[in-house]
């Protein structure tokens, strides 16, 4: 079977109605390399034979789950957006909190829509954990759903590896995680128990009855968070997904999504509040309302953050720990999967797209073809040391650290102030116990850090400061010295 330009025309429409992903002609490609992978964990001989079942008739539950794997991305982790959380706590759970206790009903209900591998959810529980001291005395529900099977398994699973720290504070490992012995750390009992998981496809009406699969009940919800979903909708899914969500809402409740994906005509029926970083919207039931005209609604463009990631001696939370076959679909295999080194006008990749992927990959554990598109970024620009670096970072997740030092090497060589790369390469060096070379890297690092205001944040890191790197530093320093 020739799979014809009308052929993927028509698996676009059937995933983005199956699923409520949206795989535009400018992202075939993805498309195809998620069909690759389902074919292969489906036992299809071939993707063209995987793609004429799809045709013929509708998918199974099992196929569905899979695809759902294999097509989504699922990039999180903890304390995501610190500017947006702090909105979070200020503008709604604190007022709303105040209320309850005015009122003598201390409840709380609230949703994780699309809470991928967990770490969103566990961050919200953390945030309630820290706001009262005495949640003990209060009803607190979280819900929290995904489409795909397998984040939720990691998400249940709730032991996590420094991929998933990238700019957290200090304290969140501290207070809230016990480590183990293999170094990932496990979200602690008490704010495990605060959420529930379960799976649940936006497209589709929540469930509204107490004992559903998820043991929540989703009606007059305090607060929903539906953040870095909705950009993978069209529109019109995400209009619709938008009008299910605010029917889960009691009047007052809040959506809360990313700047990105907010354009006023999308929210009907909610009043919008602009803060850094973040856009609240709060159901308003009056027949007539207008939002305030002191707080206009922004519709800012979406950009590309070029990575540049955190130098953790592990990033083994990219990759999950196989959950019971018996419960769960298969895994995706690790094959590479190598897309079109050019784009469908034929045009050469260009670095943006590459990083763009690269980073998005890595972050989804996809380490091989992670490390294919940090190949294709270089190809377009040798000169970019946070390709190299972001290499280093995914050769060292596969074991290679020989080559991921060759890496880190060739970042410094093209900038000798990359901070980052310097700290990466000394915990390699620790790790094979040459302590004095490991540091003298975290000596140059710092020396780099010292020309940067403490609160500064470093370029691409997710808001990590150059205070919070130099606290890193020096316990990684004090404990080279020690050994």
């Amino acid at each position: 079977m020739t799979v014809s330009e009308a052929h993927w025309a028509s698996l676009s429409a059937l995933v983005a109605s199956w699923l409520g992903l949206h795989f535009p002609p400018s992202r075939h490609a993805d498309l195809k390399r998620g069909l690759d992978k389902a074919a292969s964990v489906l036992g299809f001989a071939d993707t063209a034979q995987f793609i004429r079942a799809l045709l013929d008739r509708p998918p199974t539950r099992i196929q569905l789950d899979v695809l759902a794997d294999t097509l989504s991305i699922g990039e999180t982790y903890f304390f995501r957006d610190p500017a947006a959380l702090d909105a979070l706590a200020g503008d709604v759970l604190e007022p709303v909190i105040a209320a309850r206790r005015q009122q003598g009903h201390l409840w709380l209900r609230l949703w994780s829509a699309g809470c991928s591998s967990g770490e969103e959810a566990y961050t919200l529980a953390i945030l309630l954990h820290r706001l009262l001291p005495d949640l003990a005395s209060w009803q607190i529900s979280i819900a929290a759903t995904d489409i795909s099977p397998r984040a939720l398994q990691r998400a249940r699973e709730a032991h996590y590896g420094e991929w998933s720290f990238r700019g957290a504070p200090g304290w969140l490992r501290r207070r809230y995680f016990t480590p183990r012995e293999d170094g990932r750390l496990v979200v602690i009992p008490e704010i495990r128990r605060m959420v529930r998981f379960a799976q649940h496809n936006l497209l589709a009406e929540p469930e509204f009855a107490d004992g559903t699969a998820s043991g929540q009940d989703l009606r007059n919800l305090d607060l929903v968070l539906c953040r870095h979903v909705l950009m993978y909708f069209t529109t019109d899914e995400a209009t619709a997904v938008i009008a299910r969500l605010r029917r889960c809402l009691h009047d007052g409740g809040w959506l809360v999504t990313s700047p990105t994906e907010a354009t006023h005509a999308m929210f009907p029926g909610f009043v919008a509040l602009d803060r850094p970083g973040v856009i609240l919207f709060q159901r308003h039931d009056a027949e007539e309302f207008a939002p305030d005209a002191n707080r206009p609604l922004p519709v800012p463009a979406p950009s590309i953050e070029y990575p540049i990631v955190y130098p953790f001696a592990s990033m083994s939370d990219a990759v999950a720990t196989p959950p019971s076959a018996a419960t769960t679909a298969p895994l995706i295999d690790a094959t590479p999967v190598h897309a079109p080194e050019t784009t469908p006008a034929g045009d050469p990749v260009q670095p943006g797209m590459a990083a763009m992927l690269a980073q998005t990959l890595a972050n989804q554990g996809r380490l091989a073809d992670a490390l294919h598109w940090c190949d294709q970024w270089l190809a377009a620009d040798k000169l970019a040391p946070a390709a190299h670096y972001l290499r280093a970072m995914v050769l060292t997740e596969t074991g290679d650290t020989g080559t991921a030092s060759i890496s880190l090497r060739k970042a410094l060589y093209l900038d000798p102030g990359f901070a980052l790369a310097h700290v990466a390469l000394g915990q390699l060096d620790m790790a094979r116990g040459a302590h004095d070379d490991a540091r003298r890297h975290f000596a140059r690092a710092m020396h780099a850090l010292a020309a940067l205001d403490t609160d500064a944040a470093l370029p691409g890191s997710d808001s990590m400061t150059a205070g919070a790197l130099a606290d890193t530093l020096r316990r990684l320093d004090a404990r080279a010295a020690e050994t």
